[in-house]
């Protein structure tokens, strides 16, 4: 799959909010040299399970803008620390948060976010429908400040649970 970053033109086969300058930018420099030892398309990779992961883990305020483009933002009735964002913006905190989720994928791997929690059909039967979950995997990687540094980032984006760690429970699923 080949990165296709979203301008703010609701691209419909965007699937990434980042790019090797944001990474460059935002990322810390012990991962940076990690990351600029993979192929380009590793880094393209690793750069859309970020985008990805931040796109599908919130509830984002406001609307999309189109219903055919291919990522959450750009959003329309948004409104942000008092500011109206314009229809065609990409919040740099986005931009952050999704370099920081790329940070702890740098740190424990591409199948971290699939692997903290969650339960694998182990045994699946149609006739009298019975399913059998693998025990979910408990991941000690967990680095509870990471993930309220991306909620930090995104603080005023997206529609929190009250009383949750709007991350780290989409992770539990």
């Amino acid at each position: 799959m080949s990165l296709i970053v979203e301008t703010g033109l609701c691209l419909t086969d965007a699937n990434s909010y980042i790019e090797i300058t944001d990474v460059e930018k935002y990322i810390s420099s012990s991962m940076y040299d990690k990351f600029s030892e993979l192929t380009e398309k590793e880094q393209q990779d690793r750069m859309i399970i970020a985008s990805m992961f931040i796109d599908y883990s919130f509830n984002w305020i406001g609307m999309q803008r189109t219903l055919e483009q291919g990522l959450s933002w750009p959003r329309i009735n948004v409104i942000f620390q008092g500011h109206k964002v314009p229809d065609d913006y990409i919040p740099m905190q986005l931009k952050k948060a999704c370099v920081t989720a790329l940070n702890l994928i740098m740190q424990f791997g591409v199948d971290f976010f699939q692997e903290t929690g969650e339960a694998q059909v182990k045994k699946e039967k149609l006739g009298q429908i019975e399913q059998e979950y693998f025990e979910a995997i408990k991941t000690s990687c967990l680095n509870s400040s990471e993930y309220s540094d991306i909620n930090n980032i995104l603080r005023g984006l997206f529609n929190k649970k009250s009383g949750e760690n709007y991350t780290a429970e989409i992770l539990r699923r």
